[in-house]
């Protein structure tokens, strides 16, 4: 059993440990220092730039366009009669060439109506060779018995006779010639290197002159209808007064999973703008498009009323930065990195938009940084930091 005594000792010693603890942690606190607030100097903020590099660049416009014939006629003959013969190849998608016959038109009326025009003719020669000999005696006479120096009556002398004869002989001669246009006529040709489109004329067919009877496209040229936004326009060229053909042409027309290509130029500008799409078409021909000359550019052909894609070789641009669409901000500006690492809003001018490029022509100088790191409330002067490990 504890004794008063050791309890009392037991209580004294906890009250001195006690007392030490407590004048211990007083001290402490007295002489304690305050810390101090760091304030940690911000970076800016973190971005990926791109360095600007000027370039030579050769522009391509693209678009799509339909296939449409440069030549297309009707044709009708210019006389009446039975077909007596008509070309083999006179079928529809049938092939000619300039001046091949198409078809004949019975002759015999065109024939005979030429040799009564030649007797025609021949009778009013004749009729007027008898009136010069009537005015020649007659002029004849009248100075040999004619005392006087007045002029003789017209009709004594024939000039009226002779102005008839020689109107008569001039119309015959026009009968002849017509009549044998005529014959001509019943001869039917290709009047350029085409394909039928669609006839309406067959052996034996009765035809009338100044109807239709057939659909002629010309397989010489082709050209394709092209609509550009405006701002692409300035890039192309078209072709020059002395022959000169304007930009180079692509065209490309996927079939059976095969990409066929045909070499063409920009002949003209269409003649108005779209009031809708405010777009202005370009005209491209290609030559040959059916592959029918010796020394063809093209090994398949271009058929009339394909739908196909153009790449337009535009005109070549010194001095221009192409940057990622990512650079180029509202209204016309870029953001650039100085070398102080602030921001700079710069104006530019854009030559051109791409899918994932524009291609800046002034605003830009080589080793301007380009920021591509969308900012929020982004500012001149704004303090930088270029992430490492990015184009620089």
């Amino acid at each position: 059993m504890m004794t008063t005594m050791q309890k009392i000792n037991r209580l004294i010693l906890f009250l001195v440990i006690i007392g030490v603890a407590g004048f211990i942690t007083m001290r402490l606190v007295q002489h304690k220092q305050t810390p101090q607030r760091l304030i940690q100097a911000s970076g800016g903020a973190v971005v990926d730039v791109v360095t600007a590099q000027s370039t030579r660049l050769h522009l391509q416009v693209t678009g799509t366009g339909l296939v449409k014939p440069l030549l297309e006629v009707d044709v009708a003959p210019q006389v009446s009669g039975a077909v007596v013969f008509t070309a083999p190849s006179l079928v529809q998608s049938g092939f000619f060439k300039k001046g091949e016959v198409l078809f004949k038109i019975e002759d015999t009326d065109s024939i005979l109506a030429l040799e009564q025009a030649k007797a025609e003719f021949a009778r009013a020669e004749l009729e007027f060779a008898q009136i010069e000999g009537l005015a020649e005696i007659a002029r004849q006479e009248w100075q040999l018995l004619s005392e006087t120096e007045t002029r003789p009556n017209p009709l004594v002398m024939y000039e009226p006779q002779l102005a008839s004869g020689r109107g008569m002989v001039s119309s015959a001669r026009a009968k002849v010639k017509l009549a044998g246009l005529d014959v001509q006529r019943t001869i039917v040709t290709a009047p350029f290197n085409c394909f039928i489109r669609s006839k309406n004329v067959d052996m034996g067919q009765y035809v009338r002159d100044g109807n239709v009877v057939l659909n002629l496209v010309g397989t010489d040229q082709a050209e394709i209808m092209v609509p550009l936004a405006l701002a692409d326009l300035g890039m192309i060229s078209v072709a020059g007064s002395a022959g000169t053909h304007g930009s180079p042409v692509t065209v490309r027309l996927e079939i059976g999973g095969v990409t066929h290509r045909w070499q063409g130029y920009v002949d003209r500008f269409g003649g108005e703008i779209d009031a809708t799409s405010r777009m202005r078409d370009v005209i491209v021909e290609v030559d040959d498009p059916y592959v029918l000359q010796e020394k063809s550019p093209h090994t398949s052909p271009l058929v009339v009323g394909s739908f196909v894609n153009v790449d337009i070789d535009g005109r070549g641009y010194d001095n221009v930065f192409e940057i990622s669409r990512m650079g180029l901000r509202d209204n016309e500006t870029v953001w650039i990195a100085k070398p102080d690492s602030t921001l700079e809003i710069r104006a530019v001018q854009v030559l051109r938009r791409n899918q994932t490029s524009v291609i800046i022509r002034e605003g830009l100088e080589d080793g301007d940084r380009v920021i591509l790191t969308p900012l929020r409330g982004a500012a001149q002067g704004m303090k930088l930091r270029v992430q490492e490990g990015n184009p620089s």
